[in-house]
């Protein structure tokens, strides 16, 4: 029998990750859109799709050698060359420039830990400014077997030289 029970956790970088506004997300195939459905977040069984993952440090402390990694669904089939990222903001939504990550050997850049920033600030809770924001986006396709309301998960891994994996 408990008569009290308490669990504390501590975590100095806990991570806030979010979804990205739709303007990174070029040419029409963004976020609650998809012409062959009503349904939100849906995506059509035919057509490419984007994923993109945002990287920010809200966290107490400055992050050292950040790297991202994504294995990919069984559902989805990458489609080479379209990945990019961002480092250069024009204000908090708009990117200056993206560059193109090259693939490796017609493979997906992000099978294997892809480094990101060598340092990256933390975030300032007070007004919500990330100086360092990181944005990375790819294009991928449906299998042809996709099951009607199959559910796609994708989960990044973002590191840092303190061995912490964050799920995103």
């Amino acid at each position: 029998i408990f008569t009290n029970f308490m669990v504390v956790s501590v975590d100095t970088k806990a991570p806030r990750y979010d979804i990205p506004p739709n303007i990174n997300t070029p040419n029409g195939r963004e976020k609650h859109f998809c012409s062959c459905s009503t349904q939100p977040d849906a995506v059509c069984f035919d057509a490419p799709f984007y994923y993109t993952i945002k990287v920010e440090n809200w966290g107490d402390d400055i992050s050292t050698n950040v790297t991202v990694q994504d294995k990919l669904p069984p559902q989805v089939t990458y489609v080479p060359g379209t990945t990019e990222m961002c480092k250069d903001w024009k204000n908090s939504e708009t990117c200056n420039k993206w560059i193109k990550i090259e693939d490796k050997n017609g493979r997906f850049p992000l099978e294997e830990p892809y480094p990101v920033a060598d340092i990256m600030g933390y975030c300032d809770v007070m007004t919500s400014e990330c100086p360092d924001t990181i944005m990375i986006r790819f294009k991928v396709l449906p299998r042809p077997e996709l099951q009607k309301h199959e559910v796609i998960e994708n989960t990044a891994l973002i590191s840092d030289s303190s061995g912490l994996v964050y799920r995103s």
